[in-house]
């Protein structure tokens, strides 16, 4: 039954229904500890889906306090290098960015992403997502090389020049379609 609620919780934040989806968290959390016991690794899971809410309502501190305990609950777990740990210090960085804790941000979200590359390998998804919440973070003061284009994975520099990909499979193309022109029949 928890999972259906859980569920309920993450289809009413995609549809934006915040409120109802912290409710419906807040009430599966309480089920999930009298079940199972504040300790019990799934409640790590409502915790991380609770904080996302939070956060999504401007309820930083809150947010921030239900990572740092999902992130204990996984590590003792799954241990400290789960790729399931990694989203937990995902959330907890993006949490203390918002706070202004840059810092402490960027050690989470670079810890997370050491995760993710050496669980599921540098081209993963997972690890440009942590690239981009890295990049997220203001360049620290005398960190000039941070702020420098990465080889990619092919040992190229990326350009800043390099023409950009339209943003949107729909944007206009540089020239207009050509039209088909209809064929007419010989009498």
């Amino acid at each position: 039954m928890a999972i259906l609620r859980n569920n309920l919780a993450v289809a009413q934040r995609t549809i934006g229904a915040y409120a109802e989806a912290k409710a419906t968290l807040e009430a599966v959390l309480a089920t999930l500890e009298e079940a199972l016991g504040p300790g019990h690794p799934e409640v790590a899971t409502i915790l991380d889906n609770l904080a996302g809410v939070e956060m999504t309502l401007g309820e930083g501190a809150a947010a921030e306090a239900r990572y740092r305990r999902a992130l204990a609950l996984r590590e003792e777990a799954l241990g400290p290098e789960h790729p399931i740990v990694a989203q937990s210090l995902t959330g907890l960085g993006l949490a203390l960015r918002e706070r202004g804790a840059d810092a402490e941000a960027r050690r989470a979200l670079e810890r997370a992403r050491a995760i993710f590359e050496a669980a599921l390998g540098p081209e993963h998804p997972d690890v440009a997502y942590a690239l981009t919440n890295l990049a997220s973070l203001p360049v620290e003061a005398g960190s000039e090389a941070a702020a420098r284009p990465r080889p990619t994975s092919r040992g190229r520099r990326r350009s800043s020049s390099a023409p950009s990909a339209p943003s949107t499979l729909t944007s206009p193309s540089p020239r207009p379609p050509r039209r088909a022109r209809a064929r007419r029949r010989a009498p």
